[in-house]
């Protein structure tokens, strides 16, 4: 009990309630008054456990929806357990976390795979959110999703669905979140989008946690729908670094987001500007703007889902075609690049084109990238059905 409750040994993630409801346990068990500063301890630290992990928006801060569900049904054990207890603002935290759930959630029902998290994993929501309950087949009892957007400028997180959209709707997933490393990847700025029920660009998964070259990769910016720049190291630090600007945008039947953020890992402040425009079933822009004190050669990185295969008809101009479907995707720049680049499956000499499915499993996917030079770097890319 005395190792349990040394502030020094708190975990600072999620780890930390089950070290508190651990010492909540024992005391329960135990039944001596020995036990009482200790359960004192463990309630007192449980409420600013809680607050470290959901925020008033009702967003978990480990930069995974993945982790968002894990948290949240352990504290709900907990409270269930009678062990220890959130008061009444806490509860309604909880309560909108329930609710979020589905915000974080593709036309297929799978998790958005942002910084460690499995796509699958999304099953447990059903017993929180109605609308995920829909969205994994429970169509008697869970409520359908509504078109909408979502803002969540303390956490760092945008969506947008259109349920209605042509051939299963569409759905976009915009992070610009960074509180700590837990759980995070190189992902400033990333995305993933669905669109006609499908997954067409996704983000890496996290594949595992041992130091091998997959865990590498998968952490990487060239791992993500974002931008890389060439000899800057983009891992995220231990501090949160400021909250981006995030704007919903709408006009002429499209609609969009678009977030202001600072890149990590700067000596001197480097912004990155994303805007991503959609007309839901029919095309999606994403527009770059990069700004820096010196020179510098960026990356726009585009990871395609598993199912669609690449070709390229022109210079800096690609199709992909969806395997099942047979759909059509051109994918081509608006504003003049250096190069373009796709990459599928590659080991040597180092890893690229590769996403992670589901935990210790890594399976090949077509990475498409195009490169800009300058102090100042625009690029804007095209998606658009056939």
């Amino acid at each position: 009990l005395q190792e349990l409750a040394d502030p020094q040994k708190l975990a600072d993630s999620n780890h930390a309630l089950f070290q508190l409801v651990g010492i909540a346990a024992l005391c329960a068990v135990l039944e001596v008054y020995e036990c009482a500063p200790y359960a004192s301890y463990a309630q007192a630290s449980y409420a600013t456990v809680f607050r470290s992990q959901f925020n008033e928006e009702g967003m978990h801060l480990e930069h995974s929806p993945e982790y968002h569900l894990l948290a949240l049904r352990t504290i709900t054990k907990i409270e269930g357990s009678g062990l220890l207890r959130l008061g009444d603002i806490d509860k309604a935290t909880l309560a909108l976390a329930a609710g979020n759930l589905s915000v974080m959630m593709h036309p297929d029902a799978t998790f958005a795979a942002i910084g460690d998290t499995e796509p699958g994993k999304s099953s447990g929501a059903a017993a929180f959110d109605p609308v995920a309950r829909w969205l994994l087949g429970d169509r008697k009892k869970g409520t359908a999703p509504a078109a909408g957007h979502w803002l969540f400028p303390q956490t760092g997180y945008a969506m947008l669905r259109d349920p209605e959209a042509r051939d299963g709707g569409s759905y976009l997933f915009l992070t610009a979140a960074h509180h700590s490393r837990i759980h995070k990847h190189m992902d400033t700025g990333s995305f993933e989008w669905s669109d006609r029920g499908q997954r067409i660009l996704i983000d890496s998964g996290k594949w595992g946690y041992s130091r091998t070259s997959e865990r590498e990769y998968v952490l990487s910016n060239s791992a993500h729908n974002t931008i890389e720049t060439r000899g800057v190291d983009n891992s995220p630090g231990d501090l949160p670094m400021e909250p981006a600007k995030l704007l919903f945008l709408s006009s002429a039947g499209a609609v969009g987001l678009a977030a202001d953020m600072r890149l990590p890992r700067r000596l001197v402040d480097a912004r990155f500007r994303r805007t991503i425009i959609t007309l839901p079933g029919e095309w999606l822009v994403v527009v770059d703007e990069i700004e820096e004190l010196l020179p510098s050669t960026h990356t726009s990185w585009f990871q395609l889902g598993p199912e669609l295969d690449l070709e390229s008809v022109a210079r800096n101009a690609f199709v992909a075609t969806d395997s099942v479907s047979s759909e059509r995707l051109l994918v081509v720049p608006l504003l003049p690049v250096a190069s373009s680049s796709a990459h599928k499956g590659v080991e040597e000499p180092a890893m690229i084109g590769w996403y992670s499915p589901a935990y210790g499993e890594l399976e090949p996917n077509w990475q498409l990238g195009f490169e800009g030079s300058g102090r100042r770097v625009e690029m804007a890319t095209l998606f658009k059905w056939l």
